[in-house]
């Protein structure tokens, strides 16, 4: 497989944070702090009053941007998969011919084998 670019490695980055359990604690601890502020503050002290307006372009907005880079992440891990699978299955059917040949060699000898067993006791 082909290294890596900077746009693959970004991607493959953003996934392994957005999809950990570290970034859904944290972002579920700002959207808590978030919601829970611009409930309970006065008006002038909230920065996104109810509807949370803001708050749903943000992630909105993030959704747009994480949800590419996810996808180029899923679509280098699949071929990266391909490549494996690929790879597995040359092995495998290089190992079964190999085998096949053991099989048919071992075949050789035993047919030989019976042939010296025949003539020795012909001979006894």
């Amino acid at each position: 497989m082909s290294k890596a670019s900077t746009g693959q490695r970004i991607a493959d980055g953003v996934v392994g944070v957005v999809g950990s359990w570290p970034f859904i604690l944290t972002q579920s601890t700002i959207l808590a702090f978030w919601i829970g502020w611009n409930s309970i503050m006065p008006k002038a002290r909230q920065f996104d009053p109810p509807p949370f307006v803001l708050m749903n372009l943000v992630l909105s907005t993030q959704a747009a941007f994480a949800t590419p880079l996810i996808l180029m992440s899923q679509k280098r891990q699949s071929e990266i998969d391909r490549q494996r699978d690929i790879e597995t299955y040359n092995h495998a059917r290089s190992t079964l011919v190999g085998t096949v040949q053991l099989i048919e060699e071992l075949e050789e000898l035993e047919k030989k084998l019976t042939t010296i067993e025949s003539e020795i006791h012909h001979i006894g």
